[in-house]
């Protein structure tokens, strides 16, 4: 609003005098007048015009319109008093400005050099169909601007009744805009809905609707709970420059004491940085079905940040930090979004991208959130680096090379401390026969070295990264591995062999059919339990890697042994809109490698059986599941489902994922849990959405309930829900509450 009104009596109004200039310039030489406009081609039309050169005076009658590239003026009739050095626009006069506002009034008077002014009948539409009305307005020096009797809302007016009252506006006795400062302060200020008062304020001051960035507060937000009480927030939002600001978030809770979040964005020209932060002398509750006690109350913090910076054309590196005064502090209050997380990861790094090569080196640290770290035993990468080569396409043999290199050094204050070099060295062809057939041959040598100092490979929470075969026995090995070097090599040649098939039936619907076939040859490597499992910890065989000839994440775990992966998929697609698509797959391993644990689905000659299912046949029908399932009973070891059905008007989602004890590497337990929503909009701007989740291992019980309405137009924004949790975590206990927020479009920043 307050760009709008800056041009209406600022630039809108100097456009009239320097086309009125430029007019009377072709009469009586006005020279200084023409200086400021020669520079846009001036356009002006009107019934007639007249100029009295004794007067010094230019009047111009009758659908007057002047236009100055995308500026525009229409009234009935401009006079142009030289001597005065007034102009006056009368009789229906509009407006329109570079920024797409228009201004409207009966009669508009201009003097002293642009510096004063006066309109009356004020009527202003705004870029963003905001609409303001006055009875007069007066520019005064200093860039200000004085309305009189003032109605504003950002609201639309109804079509079928021009005259109802919008939803909400606001009205005042007086408005003052500030040009310098760029906001609008109202006096004797009152909201209305409906044109019904509810709320008076002696003063309201918020920013031109136009301005993009300005400091001023945000919209609040609220909050009742059984745990925390009662909850506000009420953001400030502090336009520091034209490349930082920041947001400062007083968090107030009666049962804990209040917390203040601040957030800090700037941006360096070749990088940027965000950095989310909180300080708050609360309460903590050491037990989940305690309350928290006043004399509890301790400093609690923590730190988010980010930060990525261009040092050339093809290096750049950044930062990343994260750290908390304790490990359920974020648990507990989740207004900063890393509740899900069960350590916080920090890393100062550097990479370079440079044609098809790319390279990393980076530091790693980490704060462990859960009872099952230990500090002195939490680890610290000193430093991680990766390269990654490759060679011209068919350069090679009509392959490529590649070489991948990684080297870690893990230290901690307390146990296993690491260092390893890998290196895998190949090559690579692809190829289409004329059959149509692809295959895919790959030769690979992959070597390690590792030197491990207090490693105990009896600890239990270390699994090893390769154990004998059926026919082994397993080494003698000290109490502990200390100062020792370790080495292996494997030794891979693979080939991926599909054939798809392509048919189109009834115009508009096509299938392919591929059967996909691979065998990965290598040795079966001796065990080498000297070598501690750091990073290979999780496994879960999927259709994802069952064709990679490294099946396990990270480079502890050596995938040795010989095997062959089959399996087929079908593709389906309808050319006017639908699709969908099947894959199941097995492996069959010459000599398992005996020291996985059971339900990796690998401990035996034929793995479990794997696949995925998508099927999107109509806007309103997406289904996505994927699964594992036992090879001989076909016990469903994995399964990963969403589903949602329905139209945007009412659609019901369910995801459901369940997988056994152990199934992979790590030692996690049973689980299985399913959510389901619904999500309604019946009308244009209202919405509902109700979700719950539950958790179906033994007894089974609920994890969370929840329902959420909105009502949301072009001017108001109007939410609430209802909530109930049943989780339990150290701090964290069961709760349910209810959530309230308003905003009105432009009173916020």
């Amino acid at each position: 609003m307050e760009n709008s009104l800056s041009f209406g009596f600022k630039k809108l109004y100097a456009i009239l005098i320097l086309i009125m200039g430029l007019v009377l310039w072709q009469e009586t030489q006005a020279k200084p007048l023409l200086e400021m406009a020669k520079h846009e081609k001036v356009i002006i039309e009107a019934d007639s015009i007249m100029i009295d050169r004794e007067a010094e005076m230019l009047t111009a009658l009758g659908n007057v319109s002047i236009a100055q590239g995308t500026q525009f003026v229409q009234a009935d009739r401009i006079d142009y008093h030289k001597k005065i050095g007034e102009v006056v626009a009368t009789g229906n006069v509009y407006m329109l400005d570079t920024n797409g506002h228009t201004l409207k009034g009966e009669k508009v008077v201009l003097k002293s050099e642009l510096k004063e002014g006066f309109i009356h009948k004020v009527g202003l539409l705004m870029s963003d169909n905001s609409r303001l009305i006055a009875e007069d307005g007066e520019r005064l020096p200093f860039e200000n601007t004085q309305l009189t009797n003032v109605s504003y809302t950002p609201c639309n007016i109804c079509r079928k009744n021009p005259t109802k009252p919008p939803l909400w506006s606001v009205s005042a006795k007086r408005v003052t805009q500030n040009g310098a400062k760029q906001y609008i302060t109202y006096k004797h200020a009152v909201l209305k809905f409906r044109n019904l008062p509810i709320l008076y304020t002696p003063f309201l001051r918020h920013p031109d609707p136009s301005i993009k960035r300005q400091s001023g507060f945000l919209t609040p937000a609220t909050s009742l709970s059984k745990n925390f009480g009662f909850y506000l927030s009420t953001p400030y939002f502090w336009n520091l420059g034209p490349s930082h600001d920041m947001t400062l978030t007083p968090h107030i809770m009666t049962c804990y004491g209040p917390i203040l979040g601040v957030e800090y964005r700037r941006h360096f020209g070749n990088g940027d940085m965000i950095l989310n932060n909180s300080i708050g002398n609360v309460k903590r509750a050491t037990d989940p079905q305690a309350s928290p006690q006043p004399k509890d109350r301790i400093l609690r913090w923590h730190i988010d940040g980010k930060a990525r910076f261009d040092a050339t054309q093809h290096w750049r590196w950044g930062v990343d930090i994260q750290r908390a005064s304790d490990s359920t502090y974020l648990k507990n209050f989740r207004f900063f979004k890393l509740e899900n997380k069960n350590s916080l990861n920090s890393k100062l790094f550097a990479e370079s991208f440079h044609s098809r090569n790319y390279s990393n080196i980076s530091t790693s640290w980490f704060q462990g959130l859960s009872d099952q770290y230990q500090k002195d035993y939490i680890p610290l990468a000193l430093p991680e680096i990766d390269l990654n080569l490759m060679g011209d396409p068919k350069a090679l043999l009509n392959g490529h090379w590649f070489w991948d290199t990684n080297s870690l050094a893990l230290h901690r204050r307390a146990g296993t401390q690491t260092q390893r070099l890998i290196s895998r060295l190949g090559w690579q062809q692809q190829n289409i026969s004329p059959l149509g057939d692809v295959y895919t041959l790959t030769l690979a040598m992959r070597s390690d070295l590792y030197h491990i100092r207090k490693f105990n490979p009896n600890d239990p929470t270390y699994i090893p990264s390769s154990g004998p075969s059926q026919n082994q026995s397993s080494p003698e090995l000290p109490s502990i591995v200390n100062n020792t070097f370790v080495g292996r090599a494997l030794p891979q040649a693979a080939i991926d062999w599909r054939y798809p098939w392509y048919q189109m039936f009834q115009k508009s619907n096509t299938i392919t059919l591929q059967p996909i076939l691979g065998f990965v040859a290598a040795p079966l490597i001796r065990s080498k339990p000297q070598i501690p499992n750091e990073d290979s910890r999780l496994f879960d065989l999927d259709d994802s890697n069952l064709y990679s000839q490294n099946r396990f994440a990270g480079y502890d775990l050596l995938d040795s042994g010989s095997r062959f992966n089959y399996g087929g998929e079908a593709a389906w697609q309808n050319l006017k809109g639908g699709n969908g698509q099947i894959f199941l797959g097995q492996s069959y391993t010459l000599k398992p490698q005996a020291f996985l644990p059971d339900h990796t689905g690998l401990k035996q000659n034929h793995s479990d059986y794997v696949g995925r299912v998508y099927l999107n046949p109509t806007p309103i029908l997406d289904l996505k599941y994927k699964f594992r399932a036992n090879k001989e009973t076909l016990r469903l070891m994995r399964s990963d489902m969403g589903a949602s059905v329905g139209p945007e008007m009412i659609k019901l989602r369910a995801d459901y994922f369940y997988f056994v004890k152990n199934i992979g590497t790590g030692d996690l337990n049973d689980r299985e849990q399913i959510r389901l929503e619904i999500a309604a909009r019946p009308f244009e701007q209202w919405s509902f959405k109700v979700h719950t989740a539950r958790d179906l291992t033994g007894n089974g019980k609920s994890l969370e309930h929840a329902a959420h309405i909105e009502y949301k137009n072009e001017c108001i924004t109007i939410s609430s829900g209802i909530y109930s949790s049943f989780y339990y975590d150290q701090e964290v206990k069961a709760d349910k509450g209810i959530i309230f927020r308003i905003a009105l479009k432009n009173l916020g920043v």
